[in-house]
């Protein structure tokens, strides 16, 4: 008689109580937008890309090309029209600005507008307003 070998998948039995393993669900990839040219004497500060376009499942996160940013903080220019609970976003060099949660409730293909103030290293401010445009609604 040939032996028969049982397999269980991802299933381990352990005296009376069973462990399954189950895979992590993959987190969704952030849109990245920069602040570029920002405290720089003589360019333009702007953030690339200019309008960003994204699904409702995604996140946004801001970092910062410019070695004489100190920090930027991400803001709706009307509180009533933004997507998200936090009306504010703060980076730094060493932690971007991002978006916490996906945004089922916000509306489609519809442009939420925003500005950036940048804080420099000489004390100066600067400021950007583009723009997010959520589409689909995945």
């Amino acid at each position: 008689m040939t032996p028969r070998i049982m397999t269980l998948p991802l299933l381990a039995v352990l005296g009376t109580a069973a462990v399954a393993a189950v895979r992590a669900p993959a987190l969704p990839v952030p849109q990245q937008a920069n602040v570029t040219s920002a405290c720089t004497p003589g360019a333009q500060a702007q953030v690339t890309p200019a309008t960003i376009a994204m699904k409702r499942t995604d996140n946004v996160v801001w970092g910062s090309t410019s070695p004489n940013a100190v920090s930027w903080t991400i803001a709706p220019k009307d509180t009533l029209d933004w997507p998200w609970t936090q009306s504010t976003f703060t980076g730094t060099p060493e932690a971007p600005a991002a978006t916490p949660e996906p945004l089922a409730s916000a509306k489609v293909n519809h442009p939420y507008r925003y500005k950036v103030t940048i804080g420099c290293k000489d004390g100066s401010t600067q400021v950007i307003d583009p723009d997010i445009i959520i589409g689909g609604s995945q």
